[in-house]
């Protein structure tokens, strides 16, 4: 156990090294560097449209990391609380606080997302179609790279993406590449689609901010497919 422990921490080490060495030549690896007890605090908007209806929902929301395997997957818990909901004259506060748990692997693809016990399918789609894919190599401003994920949970569906490094932006006190996102669901009978972009922190490879509009985006609570408008900021 003690081996494997410090075998651990020298990869998170050299990983931290090699990130150093790249940023020093105006390129970046946008790997996903953690360790278990790891936090990051979020707000997000998000705007929904049923069918012409505006409904928006806000909050607070912390990510934890729980287990770091050697292949590089990260399991952690995301917790919402503050929740509130407002549609058209109503604001609605959401007492209960929720809980999910998540796994990402080496290449911050999204394994699985488990509600409270259950298998999520349109969680899990939403939360693919938004994923930055670590790129095949560190990449420089004007970089782009492709990828494709897919799911063996019933009711989701493979999605190809496109990605660009845009910018080096600082947002609040991280460093950040900023990502062009563009992706899309390949099956399914209303297929959903992501065009945004992400602020992927370079220290660790985690959001400092996210904007996404995604149509045709599944809702667990709806329905039909709806328009969906999402920002997230990293808080600390």
């Amino acid at each position: 156990m003690k081996s494997r422990f410090r075998n651990s921490a020298v990869l998170v080490l050299l990983s931290l090294a090699a990130l150093a060495v790249a940023a020093m030549d105006g390129t970046y690896s946008l790997a996903r560097i953690a360790k278990v007890g790891d936090e990051a605090k979020y707000e997000f908007e998000a705007e929904l449209d049923f069918n012409g209806e505006k409904i928006s929902i806000s909050g607070k929301n912390t990510d934890k990391v729980t287990k770091v395997d050697e292949d590089g997957s990260i399991s952690y818990e995301s917790s919402q609380k503050d929740v509130v909901v407002k549609a058209g004259d109503q604001t609605i506060p959401m007492d209960d606080e929720a809980t999910v748990k998540i796994v990402t692997g080496p290449n911050r693809a999204v394994k699985s997302y488990d509600d409270m016990g259950d298998e999520d399918a349109s969680s899990l789609r939403l939360a693919m179609l938004g994923t930055v894919l670590k790129p095949p190599m560190d990449v420089k401003v004007g970089d782009k790279w492709n990828g494709a994920m897919k799911s063996s949970l019933a009711d989701t569906y493979p999605i190809e993406s496109n990605f660009e490094a845009v910018a080096v932006e600082t947002i609040g006190k991280w460093e950040t590449v900023k990502v062009k996102v563009t992706s899309k669901e390949t099956a399914g009978e209303t297929p959903a689609t992501c065009e945004g972009f992400v602020w992927v922190i370079t220290a660790d490879g985690t959001s400092a901010k996210e904007e996404l509009h995604i149509k045709n985006a599944p809702l667990a609570l709806s329905p039909v497919p709806i328009d969906m408008k999402i920002k997230i900021k990293r808080t600390e």
